[in-house]
């Protein structure tokens, strides 16, 4: 069928914007897709993973197991009340 958009091409599409940050329009010229439609592509997409993945990867911790992670977290880093750290960017000021 003429213009239809397969599941692959629409994973590899969304999988490219979540990995390099790229603008819809430069995906756009890259898959010549409009960036309208890999906006929704990519909406779908995310959800239809989330919703397939979340039960399997996305776990919520028990309450003991948070309480758990929180002490070793401050053990190995006197840091209380922490359950993780997201690394980020280090510039001098």
């Amino acid at each position: 069928m003429v213009g239809r958009i397969g599941p692959g091409e629409r994973l590899a599409l969304t999988l490219r914007y979540l990995a390099v940050g790229d603008f819809q329009k430069s995906l756009s010229y890259e898959f010549l897709i409009s960036p309208s439609t890999i906006c929704g592509i990519v909406r779908e997409t995310c959800s239809v993973l989330w919703d397939v993945l979340s039960v399997e990867v996305f776990v919520v911790p028990s309450a003991e197991n948070l309480q758990r992670i929180a002490e070793e977290f401050e053990a190995r880093w006197n840091f209380p009340n922490c359950i993780g750290a997201i690394d980020g960017r280090h510039c001098e000021i």
